[in-house]
Order: C-alpha cells, then sequence, then structure tokens
C-alpha cells in the first residue's frame, strides 16, 4: 500500500537511513508502521529529556535576546531540545530573533508531538519565511508535520508563499492528520487545487503518487470532485494513472478511490483500452480487493462492466480459492451485490463455480430461503447445471 510505502519513508529519515534499507518494512499494515514509528520518536525524544527540562529552567530568567544569541551558539539540536521543554510563549519569543535558515534547522530536531503549541504561536511571516527555506532542502516530510500544526492564517500564508504547486502536493504526502489535509484542502482556492491536479497528471512530472495519495486521505466530498477532475483527463493522462498503479501496486489505494466517483467517470474508466490490452492487470486488482477487504468496493464496478471486460475478469478470479470466494460472497451478501457475483461466476471455470455452488449450500443449512433466492438468480443467469 502507498500508505506504508509512505511510513517507510517517514522511519527512514527519523532513523537516518536510506529508504531502501526499510523496503522490506512496506509488507506490513501503515497503522503497525505508524505505531513504529512514533514510538522510535518517543525513544529519541525521552532520551535526556530531564537533563533538557532542567536546562530550560535555569535559563527561564535570561532575556529572550540573549536566549538567541546564545541558541545560536549552541547549534539547532540543542535549541530544538530545549526549546521543546519550555513553556510555547517563551519559546516562540524566542524563535522570533532567530534567522529563518537557523530555524530551519532547528526544526528538523523538533519533538513533533510536543512543538505544537510553540509553531502556533510563532508569526506567519516567520513561518512563510522557515517553510520557503525547508522547501529549498527539500525537506517535505518535515513541512508536512508543521503543517498539521498551523493554523488557518499561518497555512493561507505559506500557501500563498509557494508558487510551485507542486510543492504542495509533496507537502501534503506526508501531513499526518487526514482532518486537518482536509481542512488545508478545503482552504485552496478551486482554481488553484485544480492546477496541482493537473499538473501531477503531466508526464512530465513526477508527482503522480503524490496525487493518489491525496486522493486516498481526503474526505468523500472532496475525494469526489477531485477524483472526477482527475479521471475527466484525455485517455492518455487516464492510461498513464493506470500503469503507475500497477507498477507501484497502488491498487488497495486506487480501489476506494475509483468506487467513490460518480457513475459516469467509472464507466469511462472501465472501457479504457489497457484494462483489456494486460488483463493481468485486472488480475492485481482482484488479488488486492481480497487481501484488504476490498470486495464490497469493487463489486459495484464488476457490475456495470462490459461483456468482454467480465470474461477477462473471470480469467483472472480463477486462480482464487474457495476461501477468497467465499470472502469475495459474503461481501455480496452484505451489500447485495449477489447479481454482479453471478455475471463474473458465468465466466469462472467449473472447479470455481462448484465452489460457488458448495458455499450456497452452506447458507442454505441456516437460512433456506436466502439459498433458493441465490439458487433463482443463478439459474436465471445460465447457471442451471450447479444446482441440477
Amino acid at each position: 500500500m502507498l500508505a506504508s510505502q509512505i511510513e517507510v519513508r517517514k522511519l527512514s529519515i527519523l532513523l537516518d537511513q536510506p529508504a531502501s534499507a526499510l523496503a522490506d518494512l512496506t509488507a506490513y499494515p501503515p497503522e503497525a508502521l505508524r505505531q513504529l514509528r512514533h514510538l522510535c520518536e518517543e525513544k529519541c525524544f525521552a532520551s535526556d529529556r530531564s537533563r533538557f527540562h532542567r536546562w530550560a529552567q535555569w535559563t527561564s530568567l535570561v532575556p529572550p535576546p540573549l536566549m538567541a544569541a546564545l541558541a545560536r551558539r549552541a547549534g539547532p539540536l540543542l535549541t530544538a531540545r530545549i526549546a521543546t521543554e519550555m513553556p510555547s510563549h517563551r519559546g516562540a519569543a524566542i524563535a522570533r530573533r532567530l534567522p529563518a535558515p537557523f530555524l530551519a534547522r532547528v526544526c528538523q530536531h523538533l519533538d513533533p508531538q510536543r512543538s505544537r503549541e510553540l509553531i502556533r504561536e510563532l508569526p506567519p511571516t516567520l513561518l512563510v519565511d522557515t517553510a520557503l527555506t525547508l522547501i529549498d532542502e527539500g525537506a517535505f516530510m518535515l513541512l508536512g508535520r508543521v503543517a498539521d500544526a498551523l493554523d488557518d492564517d499561518a497555512t493561507r500564508a505559506v500557501m500563498d508563499a509557494v508558487a510551485d504547486d507542486g510543492h504542495l502536493l509533496r507537502i501534503a504526502l506526508f501531513m499526518e492528520s487526514r482532518t486537518r489535509l482536509d481542512h488545508l484542502v478545503r482552504l485552496l482556492p478551486r482554481e488553484r487545487l485544480a492546477r496541482a491536479v493537473l499538473l501531477a497528471t503531466d508526464p512530465d512530472n513526477d508527482l503522480m503518487l503524490e496525487v493518489i495519495a491525496l486522493l486516498g486521505n481526503l474526505g468523500y466530498e472532496l475525494k469526489h470532485q477531485l477524483g472526477d477532475l482527475v479521471a475527466n483527463q484525455p485517455a492518455t493522462v487516464l492510461d498513464r494513472i493506470i500503469q503507475v498503479a500497477e507498477a507501484h501496486r497502488l491498487w488497495p489505494d486506487l480501489i476506494p478511490v475509483i468506487a467513490e466517483l460518480s457513475p459516469a467517470t467509472q464507466q469511462r474508466l472501465l472501457e479504457l483500452p489497457v484494462l483489456q490490452q494486460q488483463p493481468e492487470i485486472l488480475g492485481h486488482i482482484i488479488a488486492a480487493a481480497d487481501q484488504h477487504g476490498l470486495w464490497s468496493r469493487l463489486l459495484p464496478l464488476v457490475a456495470m462492466m462490459g461483456p468482454a471486460l467480465l470474461r477477462d475478469v473471470g480469467n483472472q478470479a480463477a486462480i482464487l480459492d474457495r476461501a477468497a470466494i467465499s470472502r469475495a460472497m459474503e461481501a455480496a451478501l452484505t451489500t447485495e451485490q449477489w447479481p454482479a457475483l453471478v455475471r463474473v461466476a458465468q465466466h469462472l471455470p467449473e472447479p470455481r463455480q462448484q465452489d460457488i455452488a458448495h458455499i450456497i449450500d452452506d447458507y442454505g443449512k441456516v437460512d433456506p430461503a436466502l439459498r433458493q433466492r441465490l439458487v433463482t438468480l443463478a439459474e436465471n443467469n445460465g447457471l442451471q447445471a450447479l444446482f441440477a
């Protein structure tokens, strides 16, 4: 999943290790990786905390201008550790007297959980200068963490100062709070948001992963709006999205996004030639739906497929075992998507069709009326032989 890849990138930066050295961790769920990262952060920042707290107390009577001068001599690491132990208003009073390049280096050592109030007390102009310095240094993950702590005025000031829409997408990629991300996107003027999304669909830009992550993390309304905006681009753009998702195995991220697009847009995606030209893509989509519990999101799309695509889906679904077939049927049962499942069943090999028949018979032991309803549906779709 893309979320796991992002968590590994965050962890690699925290541990000062190349992401490639931690690549095996992408197999783990993002929630587990996030917990691991937070534990690592807590361990890192808990080290010698009592000592830094004492130092912060000792300096409480030193005037802010003198403390700013001492901070520059002490360096960004010591400054960050002591500032985190200070009352936020005092830390902000000292930070106002420090240049943005120095503050950008201090930000790299701040405890992200315990410095939120300090960040909120900084003036927007200083935050803008610091953010632009961090952008110049490519510190987008750090900016994502800082963006979570900004109030609306500071957020607008930073967004207005960042001319490159691609930079905003890279910052959004690393934001922690989905609620805050949703709010940040709503603060953007609609035309600028559209520009940013369209910028990512340009093959000359390497921003497709950022857009897919953004779409996956937004709330329903914005996901629907931006997803339709992306999906209404020329077929070459949509083909590129499919190819990027396939290359990076992003179907667990993309299936929920596609499921929330308008029906007309969904139909347009399903009619893309690439899905029939590369039927193995359908196999990877099916596998992702099964592994990540996304059958209920995929089956409504199956219901919209034409005969040719359904045949390809049936051929690819032949690799599923009985347990996977059972999971798909449970999803169809809870979401009333039996017609979609039966349409695919027509194109499955006989052993998989027999699996479906046996599972329906098992349902009948508990609910005979349900079995009869499913048998009738199957027989009406050319599967009479299964229940003869």
